[in-house]
């Protein structure tokens, strides 16, 4: 009967948990991702840049959002769009009407799924190759009073850890590093992190260490 008991309670938890990570849509306009970039010098240079999303446009028959860049100082620039659609987000570089999937929350642990390299996607003329990616396990975590499931990933070719997606999917967030994968910003030699996350007009993800750091910089 106890172990009964437990198993219900356990299942009803886990229920909660997906439920509550549902409720975070960022793919929408006005979606503020606030980061603190950095080079790949050392000492590592740091800077303070944000992604927003502003409008929406039509590539390969699809609505994306516009994802803008913009550093502490200069002008907004676009970037790059975004779509989601059935707990996937697709990609879509700025030179190329291309419809790159590249995080799909439906995997469940041990599935394996093709998904594109950002990186590819920007810098390449020709429609890159997908990578198979294996989900090795899944978790929750806690911020600003909502839930995020977290995926772990890994290249199902080789067993390990995929370092330009730093090996986590975050559903409602994107990845540590932003809107999107880490490999993106690995292009330009650099890396970002993600310390508070804006969704109509309220900061719904929050990584209280990056965001003292940042705030140190900009003093």
């Amino acid at each position: 009967m106890k172990n009964s008991l437990y198993l219900f309670i356990a299942f009803a938890v886990i229920i909660f948990l997906e439920s509550c990570s549902r409720s975070i849509n960022p793919y929408k306009d006005g979606t503020v991702w606030f980061c603190e970039g950095r080079t790949d010098e050392w000492p590592s240079e740091r800077y303070h840049e944000i992604y927003f999303i502003q409008g929406d446009t039509l590539i390969a028959d699809q609505k994306y959002w516009k994802v803008y860049q913009k550093y502490l100082s200069g002008k907004a620039n676009y970037v790059y769009g975004l779509r989601a659609e059935k707990n996937k987000v697709f990609f879509a570089p700025k030179n190329h009407a291309w419809d790159l999937l590249i995080f799909d929350y439906n995997i469940k642990s041990g599935d394996i799924v093709k998904v594109y390299s950002t990186c590819q996607g920007f810098y390449s003329d020709v429609y890159p190759s997908p990578i198979e990616i294996i989900c090795t396990g899944k978790s929750y975590m806690k911020s600003c009073g909502n839930t995020y499931e977290i995926f772990k990933i890994a290249d199902a070719s080789e067993g390990k850890a995929i370092t330009w997606a730093q090996g986590e999917w975050i559903k409602g967030l994107g990845s540590v590093s932003g809107p999107i994968d880490n490999d993106y910003m690995q292009c330009f030699g650099g890396g970002s992190s993600v310390y508070e996350l804006m969704v109509d007009g309220k900061i719904v993800w929050e990584d209280s260490i990056g965001k003292n750091h940042m705030n140190k910089i900009l003093e």
